[in-house]
């Protein structure tokens, strides 16, 4: 069934992170130092407590995140720049 999948893809490895942070901000300079030292290419990051005014840059990575009004909760998926990415956008 991986007919039109390029073999690449299936020989590579990954390293793919989910954390639940409880606080990005405070968090962040810990989550640089992991991702360097880990060389991770996945993120996926829960409890972001980020407001959608809050600026979030994380070093070689492209970034997607939905927060909510009240700063609580919120997810973050972050792409390494190696891959190509497109945001597909839903709505029902």
């Amino acid at each position: 069934m991986y007919h039109n999948i390029n073999k690449k893809y299936l020989t590579t490895n990954y390293n793919i992170l989910q954390w639940n942070f409880r606080s990005l901000s405070v968090r962040l300079p810990s989550l640089q130092n992991f991702l360097t030292f880990h060389k991770c290419s996945i993120v996926i990051i829960s409890e972001t407590w980020l407001l959608s005014s809050s600026l979030l840059n994380i070093s070689n990575f492209k970034t997607f995140r939905t927060d909510r009004p009240d700063g609580y909760d919120g997810v973050v998926i972050a792409i390494h720049n190696s891959f190509k990415t497109n945001l597909i956008s839903y709505f029902y």
